[in-house]
């Protein structure tokens, strides 16, 4: 069947959307004119401009509004330049024979109705009136008394006349009914309802076509009727024109055509309610309930002309996509039927070798002798063949099932006429191949696996001409003749094998031995989901899909480029670049993630739930259940049950994370398969799948997929993967890493690295946006030293994929490196694959804009701070790979400055790109617990041994508890507990266990687990050396939002990280909490007089260099010569005041720390006056950590502000 009909999805929304153009411009015309033929042109307009026409849509002079029940019966009058001569009715027939040639056949009026409604004839009765003579054409069975014709004005009084009796039912109805607002479900649930109360049948026995339509179409068939009606008064040829360019989309030439004239007739049957609107008919009579409620709907359809347009053209259309691949799967099994029942010779010879060979009954025989196969006994014999073929396969099962293991490889019932089919065309194709001598299964193996017979995809075509996939008809021959396994291992060879993420999945969940294993598997699995189960945690992991879905795009873009720069050339790649397809497929998944989810998982559904498409199913959205049985789940026992109700628990509070995490990955995974399908099979696959081709996808026909390209099955693996990879779930490329992954999940060691899954794929990502065109440039590279021995091939996918993310993720100096390389390298070639990589290397991207951010004047010290419009800080670690980009942003900006030896430290490095508990907020790493245990104590070794093993088994303890850490920032958000920062740590004992206990509680004490709203408050506040009090900002965005505001720190704080110190660095070094907080805001007070005297240092410096010579300023960048000296000068200065203030930890205050106190409370800017004046009187600078000095600063400041009062 033909389902586009000629028509483009755009034309068929020309149909909807016109009004002032073409037929639809019934204002300008009079009646009789509405009904002019008009060709249907392709619109120039784009989508959203049809849109808008039909938003302003004005409606026909005809008007029949059901929202608005006033009239406008101004009808055009008749033409005036009618003529005064009486017109006969041989004239008013053949005016009207041309008018309105669909009324008339070989001369005679077939169409009373119509005629009637348009008010062209006037039927006589039985007893003649006057000088009155029926016309000839008239007589016929509907007015065995004929008729006459009628002048156009007198056409013209009677439709006025139809028209007001028409509205006053419609006012009538529209009183006494109106069910309010609707929800979209209520309106296509009522809409559904009344399709099915549709009759089956025309009154006149034919087949009702308006049903079929509306069954296939649902609510938006419905709308998009009720809106063009409403346009064109229901009436005229155009309208005809209208409805069968409409109905041609799922019904057949000849369907819709019927459909057309019925409705152009009025002798359609939808919506035919009591006292209805003018709609489509004029005969059949509904349920009073019913005919109330269609008027309704159709009210609301003509309201809301924009959105009905837009679903109408919609291509996500699943009731579209799933009706049409219903016609497709009927028709195909109603052509196998009827070439079966003619070679019932080979089905019974089919059947009755099968249970030769196997020894096993599977039919039954009717009195004519034909053998029909029985489901039961083919079902118990299916179960049993499968397991003697897979037994007697070597390895895995390398075909396409979409399962684990083979399922009833055996002469299905239902595929049977398929199978039937198949045999005949192939013996009548191949005559001479097939050998009586020989079963029929025998010579199916014979042509399938001689190529020359038979080419793969002429066989592939055949399959498909009957809807039987090529794995059902291998495992059909392969269970049904000798030698199955055998059979099955070479035919699983010949095409559409397995693909590689389907096999490792069945690794992946392949059953795990040992039960104690298994049991620490589950715990383990309970715990982390856990982890990942707060709302916030949801929030960040949508962040980080929105974060790399547009660097994924940009890389779907170099994607396509390389891959016709490897396949048709260097000119194809770059004509790709510039593509405005290109560009608009490869960002196609962020639509389908945010615009319209809804419809994005129809269709996404829609895909998977299709035969063999089972496991790429399972790894997107089951992949937890099938690992959850692979570790015993299900086995019975006290244990089991235990655990699985953890697993349903940790299940239930992962339905926030769940839905995310599907709404990226059917987004991805539909935008991926759209891009490939486009770029390898050159088909729209919206359209593919709204014609019902779905079958010939999976069944890789030649009627969507070119000769040599790849399978189907393939190109959905590789969406499948892209949706994993952009969620972090995918098994990493690199088998190190791969390994590893799996031997850490395996044996328990989440306890230490959580998400070695989540780790290691972003690993990969990093090390691919940083530096991943070094690898395929690597091998282009031994290919021209090794004059085409080594590195030979095209660009592989992973090859395009590194390049493409290193383009992406390129510095900003990267091209300069890559162009170098490209002239010493390039042939005349490969010149041009290095133009290409060089020019999208200039592209600013993500590592290049967060070093045009991290080198603005107002961007936060700290590399992981954004700063918000109300001067708060906005942390990014939690937003994946925010941090990581910032960081080698600031990197880049450290190489540049040349300051990046002294801002580089290893620990700061490892936290951010292999930091475990970067998704959890868990805290402090287990790692640094157990590594405790090693190091000394300046307390006792046993104190030191409890606090070691308490910290490590509280850490770990406490991840069972993150769940209900949202509930306390809830409380946060609510004002129930406090935004200050609290330490809750207690002093140290010499007593291990008490050690033990209270390193034990401490991580549940400083969550607030295990501490009431009253003990938090009354805890003291935590000390930081950059500001007075760190507090919480908005902790409503970090429950909901996962969003960590905080205040910000001081300009003294802002210096000191600039420097590369950080408050941890320089902060007390005790292990006593209460000697740690008072150390901290002694430092805290003594920082403003170090920063200030560093920044006149500073102001120096910056002269002095600029008055050096040249080759110093060669060698040296200007923050690099001021770095080198005063940053030492602070690191010094702070160590000082530790001394100074190491006699005064009880909490009495020496010279110093008065001194330094009285300072800190003058003004900022009197202080730096201060010491302006304290150099030009004393010839040098002002000593930060000498008591006297800050006096004598102090005494300065005071005379200033006195002066300036």
């Amino acid at each position: 069947m033909d389902l586009n009909q000629g028509f483009t999805d755009e034309e068929l929304l020309e149909q909807l959307n016109s009004s002032k153009e073409g037929y639809g411009n019934a204002t300008e015309t009079s009646v009789t004119s509405i009904a002019e033929p008009v060709s249907i042109k392709k619109p120039t307009a784009s989508d959203e401009d049809l849109i808008k026409q039909l938003s302003t849509n004005s409606d026909t002079d005809v008007r029949i509004d059901a929202m608005d029940t006033s009239v406008n019966t101004d009808i055009p009058e008749a033409n005036e330049t009618e003529s005064n001569i009486p017109q006969t009715q041989d004239d008013l027939y053949s005016v009207y024979n041309k008018k309105y040639p669909e009324l008339f056949d070989k001369g005679e009026l077939i169409n009373v109705d119509g005629a009637k409604e348009l008010g062209i004839i006037n039927e006589l009765g039985a007893v003649p009136t006057g000088d009155v003579t029926p016309h000839i054409s008239t007589r016929n069975e509907m007015m065995p008394n004929g008729a006459i014709f009628q002048t156009e004005s007198d056409m013209v009084t009677e439709q006025n006349r139809s028209l007001r009796s028409q509205m006053s039912r419609i006012e009538k109805t529209r009183m006494d009914f109106d069910f309010g607002e609707l929800s979209n479900a209520e309106e296509e649930d009522m809409v559904n309802n009344l399709i099915a109360e549709m009759p089956d049948e025309n009154p006149d026995g034919s087949l009702n076509f308006e049903k079929k339509f509306y069954s296939l179409t649902g609510p938006a068939g419905f709308n998009a009727m009720m809106v063009l009606g409403k346009g064109m008064s229901w009436t005229g040829a155009a309208f005809g024109d209208s409805v069968e360019a409409i109905a041609s989309t799922v019904l057949d030439d000849s369907e819709a055509k019927q459909f057309a004239n019925r409705a152009q007739q009025g002798a359609g049957t939808f919506l035919e309610f009591t006292e209805t609107v003018p709609v489509l008919g004029t005969v059949t009579k509904f349920p009073s309930a019913s005919a109330k409620i269609g008027r309704q709907l159709a009210k609301r359809a003509t309201k809301h002309k924009e959105q009905v347009a837009k679903i109408w053209a919609r291509k996500l259309n699943v009731q579209k996509m799933r009706n049409n691949t219903a016609e497709e799967i009927l028709e195909k099994a109603n052509a196998a039927k009827e070439v079966a029942e003619q070679n019932k010779t080979i089905s019974n010879k089919l059947i009755q070798e099968f249970e030769d060979t196997t020894k096993k009954i599977i039919s039954t025989t009717d009195s004519s002798g034909n053998k029909a196969i029985d489901y039961d006994l083919a079902r118990q014999v299916g179960v049993e063949t499968a397991e003697e073929v897979t037994q007697g396969a070597s390895g895995s099962i390398r075909i396409a099932t979409g399962t684990d293991s083979l399922t009833q490889p055996i002469i299905k019932p239902d595929k049977l006429d398929a199978l039937v089919a198949v045999t005949a065309d192939l013996q009548k194709a191949n005559p001479k191949a097939f050998d009586p001598n020989k079963k029929v299964i025998d010579n199916l193996m014979d042509l399938t696996i001689d190529k020359q017979l038979l080419a793969g995809d002429e066989l592939l075509d055949l399959l498909n001409k009957y809807n039987l996939s090529f794995e059902d008809y291998i495992l059909t021959v392969a269970g049904s003749g000798s030698e199955a396994g055998k059979v099955l291992n070479k035919l699983s060879q010949i095409k559409r094998s397995r693909p590689k993420n389907d096999t490792d999945l069945l690794k992946e969940t392949k059953k795990t031995q040992g039960s104690i294993r298994q049991t620490i598997m589950r715990v383990e699995n309970i715990r982390r989901g856990g982890l990942v189960s707060q709302v916030a945690t949801a929030s960040r992991n949508l962040t980080s899909g929105a974060i790399r879905a547009p660097l994924e795009g940009l890389g779907n873009v170099m994607d396509t480029a390389l891959y016709n720069m490897s396949t048709k050339g260097y000119v194809e790649g770059g004509k790709s670049l510039l593509s405005p397809a290109n560009w608009k497929d490869s960002f196609r998944h962020m639509r389908y993630m945010f615009d319209n989810p809804k419809e994005t998982k129809e269709v996404v559904d829609f895909i998977l739930e299709q035969p063999g498409m089972a496991k790429q199913y399972d790894l997107l959205f089951n992949n937890i259940n099938e690992i959850q049985k692979a570790t015993g789940r299900g086995q019975g026992g006290a244990l089991d049950n235990i655990l699985s109700i953890g697993e349903d628990a940790v299940d239930v509070l992962n339905t926030p994370n769940r839905w995310q995490e599907y709404l990226v990955r059917r987004g991805a995974f539909l935008g991926e398969l759209e891009r490939l399908t486009k770029r390898e099979y050159g088909i729209d696959l919206m359209d593919t799948l709204g014609n019902g081709k779905i079958r010939d996808l999976l069944n890789d026909a030649s009627t969507v997929r070119p000769k040599g390209a790849r399978s189907f099955n393939d190109i959905v693996a590789d969406a499948t993967n892209k949706a994993l990879d952009v969620t972090y779930a995918k098994q990493p490329d690199i088998p190190v890493f791969k390994n590893l992954a799996g031997f850490i999940v395996r044996n328990g060691l989440t306890v230490v690295m959580p998400f070695p899954r989540f780790m290691f794929n972003s690993m990969e990502l990093m090390g691919q946006y940083a530096g991943g065109a070094i690898i395929p440039l690597s091998r282009k590279v031994a290919n021209i030293v090794s004059l085409g021995k080594v590195g030979k091939g095209k660009l592989t996918m992973k090859d395009r994929q590194r390049i493409s993310r290193n383009i992406v993720g390129s510095l900003a100096g990267a091209p300069i490196a890559t162009v170098g390389m490209g002239k010493l390298l390039a042939t005349e070639e490969e010149d041009s694959i290095q133009n290409d990589i060089s020019d999208g290397l200039l592209g600013m991207a993500a590592i290049g804009a967060s070093y045009q951010y991290r080198a603005s004047s107002d961007a936060p010290a700290d590399y992981k701070q954004l700063q918000a419009d109300d001067g708060t800080i906005l942390d990014v670690t939690p937003q994946y790979p925010m941090r990581q980009f910032m960081y080698l942003g600031e990197a880049t900006k450290r190489l540049i400055d040349g300051t990046f030896d002294e801002w580089f430290k290893a620990k700061e490095f490892n936290e951010t790109f292999l930091g475990t508990n970067i998704r959890t907020g868990v805290g402090q790493s287990l790692i640094n617990d157990v590594v405790a245990l090693t190091e000394g104590s300046d307390l006792t070794e046993g104190e030191s041994v409890g606090k070691s093993v308490g910290g490590a088994l509280g850490n770990y303890l406490s991840t069972w508890a993150v769940p209900f850490a949202q509930l306390i920032e809830a409380q946060r958000a609510l004002g129930q507990r406090g935004l200050s920062y609290k330490d809750v740590a207690k002093d140290p004992t010499f007593d291990a266990s008490s050690s033990f206990m209270d390193s034990l509680q401490k991580p549940f004490n400083q969550r607030g687990f295990t501490t009431t709203a009253e003990e938090e408050e009354a805890a003291p506040k935590r000390e930081f050396l950059f500001q007075e009090e760190k507090k919480r900002v908005s902790p409503i965005s970090r429950v909901l939002f996962g969003l960590n505001f905080t205040t910000a720190d001081s300009e003294e704080g802002e210096f000191i990280k600039e420097l590369g110190f950080t408050d941890y660095e320089l902060g007390s070094n005790s292990k006593v909490p209460s000697i740690k907080r008072f150390e901290n805001k002694i430092l805290r007070d003594a920082i403003p007089a170090i920063v200030n005297i560093l920044e006149a240092r500073q102001d120096k410096l910056k002269s002095k260099y600029e008055n050096s010579n040249e080759e110093t300023k060669s060698k040296y960048t200007e923050r690099e010569y001021i770095t080198a000296d005063i940053k030492p000068i602070l690191k010094s200065s702070i160590t000082k005041v530790k001394k100074l203030i190491a006699e005064g930890k009880t909490g009495r205050a020496n010279n110093y720390v008065r001194s330094m106190l009285n300072y800190r409370k003058l003004d900022r800017g009197v202080r730096k006056k201060a010491s302006i004046v304290f150099t030009e009187k004393f010839n040098k600078l002002p000593n930060p950590v000498d008591s006297k000095d800050l006096e004598t600063l102090v005494k300065i400041g005071k005379a200033f502000e006195g002066a300036i009062r």
